[in-house]
């Protein structure tokens, strides 16, 4: 009798701990969950699109015809790109949007393009990026700088930016472009970041344990966006802790901390 009620007892606790284990399994799958912002349809869940200045400077690339550029649409995301050239005596060329979170990172992708040729009869083309990057109103510290290598090969999904341990607090972002010294472009194609709902499980724990919980993506990526096509970015990436300073970028402000330093200079 003793033996068959021991038998029991052991039966019960390892049913017990495969529930456990398999409900923090689900717990832990579902805290994390990758967002997107597509340069043309805007955030995967909140449907907010990026705000583009000046706005009449820059043209939805995958419908533009008269662009020298002319990448391979399957090859972006969703299709689109943003596209934008930006001359010496311009204004400067932003891409701007919101996004919150928990415990989020941010990674922000562009096209890079390789002229064979650039310059002389070719001026009206140009490879050359040279981004500054602000986060609720205050410069990253970070640049992204690329010229052609002269190979005619457009790089397709490359991290110009890429943060990580930002505070827990809606957030703005801004991506700049903007030179005395040369010609530059901005293609731009999505945005990636991490969203914790931790803090919305938790306050239904309770209630969890007694049906599955499953773990839904707001957005899925082409099968051309494999992680392992990634390419890392040509500038160094930082961990970036920040609290909100303002709810809406001053621009002036943005501009004039940016980029008021030189044009870096190219090899």
């Amino acid at each position: 009798m003793l033996i068959l009620i021991l038998l029991c007892f052991s039966i019960l606790v390892s049913r017990s701990s495969v529930l456990f284990l398999s409900f923090s399994a689900i717990h832990i799958q579902a805290l994390k969950e990758f967002r997107y912002i597509d340069d043309q349809d805007g955030d995967s869940v909140t449907g907010i699109v990026p705000i583009y200045t000046p706005s009449t400077y820059w043209q939805q690339g995958a419908s533009c015809v008269l662009c020298g550029f002319d990448p391979d649409p399957s090859k972006t995301f969703h299709g689109t790109w943003h596209d934008i050239t930006h001359e010496t005596t311009d204004p400067p060329a932003t891409v701007e949007f919101s996004f919150t979170g928990t415990c989020i990172t941010l990674d922000v992708y562009c096209l890079l393009p390789n002229f064979e040729f650039e310059g002389g009869l070719f001026e009206d083309y140009t490879s050359r990026y040279n981004l500054s990057f602000v986060l609720d109103g205050q410069p990253v510290g970070q640049i992204f700088t690329h010229k052609s290598d002269l190979s005619g090969d457009i790089r397709y999904n490359v991290s110009v930016l890429s943060l990580s341990s930002l505070a827990p607090v809606p957030h703005t972002f801004a991506m700049i472009g903007a030179s005395t010294v040369d010609r530059l472009t901005i293609q731009f194609d999505y945005a990636k970041y991490t969203f914790d709902n931790d803090t919305q499980l938790s306050t239904t724990s309770s209630a969890a344990s007694s049906r599955t919980t499953s773990t839904v993506f707001s957005a899925s990526v082409p099968s051309t966006l494999r992680p392992s096509d990634i390419p890392s970015a040509t500038t160094t990436t930082s961990a970036v802790t920040s609290s909100v300073q303002q709810q809406n970028i001053n621009r002036a402000a943005i501009i004039g901390g940016s980029i008021g330093g030189s044009s870096p200079s190219f090899s």
